[in-house]
């Protein structure tokens, strides 16, 4: 935990000497974007083919799929009636929204539920976040992003989903495990190389992204509301949740870490798509990520 959670720091600190101590010619949320994207066209779906390819998804897929939904859904109605009572403007009720129910599950997941317990917690991860929290970005987050940002005409869900690289890797590899397809000796190392780069060019992106300026007092305590409910209220369902359908052993302790990672990066593309409060998600994603430093060691201690 602590081997991985130091790399993380790294990654994440390499990000903020770019962002502040580099000059970059084409400005640093274009470099941002273009890394974020490589890894969500390219590299992402590289690491979903091959794990898919190579092994089964846990028998417990389709709990672990509930059980991520339950997670999002219910902070995500929790923070909306909360925002409502604040009178908070639209734009940042929908960075708040965005910022306290979809967590950085695969980009910080990966390294850390990898070092702790072994590669097979990727398909773990790609059944919690691949298929329950992206498809729940797609359709609720890329919705109320709209409706509280620029009112933007949105794609239908469908259609947005089927132009997800990852889903479509995803089917595709379980496709092929099922007919017992070996996978090459050249296209596994290839897809190895590529899936080994997805969390550390997304941890020094997420670093790229992070705001270390002080918060006012509206927003720090937004912040904790939200680290709260991330960081422990969250992982505590998953728990029980887990507990509740039969999960034990490493299975129930990687889906409480899994639940317990903080704020994804990928809101920002949506804030900056739909005039959300960007500046205000990203000083969420660095509190929740600087706080998970202290709750994800605590919560490992307490699911052993």
């Amino acid at each position: 935990m602590f081997t991985a959670l130091l790399q993380l720091v790294v990654l994440v600190c390499i990000g903020v000497v770019v962002q502040h101590l580099i000059f970059l010619p084409f400005g640093i949320g274009n470099v941002r974007r273009i890394l974020t994207g490589l890894v969500y066209y390219l590299l992402l779906p590289a690491l979903i083919l091959q794990a898919t390819w190579k092994s089964a998804l846990p028998s417990d897929f389709g709990w672990i799929i509930l059980i991520a939904a339950i997670c999002v859904i219910v902070p995500f109605l929790g923070i909306y009636y909360y925002g409502r009572w604040q009178k908070l403007s639209s734009t940042m009720l929908g960075a708040t929204l965005l910022a306290g129910s979809f967590p950085n599950t695969t980009y910080m997941g990966i390294p850390i539920l990898g070092e702790i317990f072994g590669a097979w917690t990727r398909n773990l991860i790609i059944a919690y976040d691949q298929m329950s929290c992206m498809p729940l970005i797609l359709t609720l987050g890329v919705t109320i992003a709209s409706r509280l940002g620029n009112h933007e005409k949105i794609e239908p869900p469908h259609r947005a989903l089927s132009k997800v690289p990852a889903l479509w890797a995803g089917l595709t590899g379980l496709i092929l495990f099922q007919i017992g397809l070996p996978i090459p000796n050249v296209i596994n190392f290839t897809l190895n190389s590529l899936a080994s780069a997805v969390s550390p060019i997304m941890l020094i992106a997420l670093g790229m992204a992070l705001e270390l300026k002080k918060m006012d007092r509206q927003t720090f305590e937004i912040a904790n509301l939200l680290a709260l409910m991330q960081l422990i209220i969250v992982p505590l369902c998953a728990y029980l949740l887990s507990r509740w359908v039969g999960m034990t052993g490493e299975m129930l302790q990687a889906m409480t870490l899994e639940a317990a990672m903080p704020s994804m990066i990928f809101g920002l593309v949506l804030c900056d798509r739909f005039d959300l409060d960007a500046h205000f998600y990203a000083r969420i994603v660095t509190y929740t990520t600087a706080l998970s430093l202290i709750s994800l060691p605590l919560i490992y201690i307490l699911v052993s």
